[in-house]
């Protein structure tokens, strides 16, 4: 699916809550929620796909998007049914990154500690510093004051190394092999 990280998080959102019965979607949403998907029809989910949120109702999407993000059950659904994506990472380092480290060994969220560090380790030092500034709090206007660069960018730019290599093949490999 193309489209933004929000539309393929809403996207997911969407099948979820179909897939569990929620009653949640009326004619108005499954039109917005197409739009979403393809980039085509409602002008509202036509600015979440492009990733370009201009008006009231898409900036309201995008803040239920942040507060669902903010519940570690969803986003580790969301990694298991689609991978780690540049929206999950950001939530797991800001969010739930120390409770996911102290969480029982061998549980879900140790595993997903362990995916976390284990990419980290393999990442650029720029990504290694961003993921570091992330667990500790720092925003991206901190990040880029302190990097002198723009952090929305380099936060993106660091997530999206992250994401590819977590779901590489490689992330667990060893040297010389």
């Amino acid at each position: 699916m193309a489209g933004s990280n929000t539309a393929q998080f809403l996207s997911w959102l969407a099948d979820t809550a179909e897939a569990r019965g929620w009653q949640w979607l009326d004619d108005f949403d499954r039109s917005l929620i197409t739009a979403i998907r393809t980039g085509k029809g409602h002008p509202v989910g036509v600015e979440i796909y492009e990733g370009r949120p201009q008006s009231r109702q898409a900036k309201f999407l995008i803040r239920g998007v942040q507060k669902r993000l903010k519940d570690l059950p969803t986003v580790l659904c969301y990694v298991d049914d689609c991978g780690y994506s540049v929206l999950a990472l950001r939530a797991l380092l800001t969010q739930f990154y120390w409770q996911l480290r102290d969480a029982p060994v061998g549980s879900d969220e140790h595993c997903v500690y362990i995916d976390l560090e284990a990419a980290i380790s393999k990442a650029s030092d720029q990504t290694k510093v961003v993921a570091a500034a992330l667990t500790r709090g720092f925003g991206s206007q901190e990040i880029g004051k302190a990097l002198g660069t723009n952090g929305s960018r380099l936060i993106s730019r660091s997530m999206r190394e992250l994401r590819d290599i977590l779901n590489s093949k490689k992330l667990y490999a060893v040297e010389g092999e």
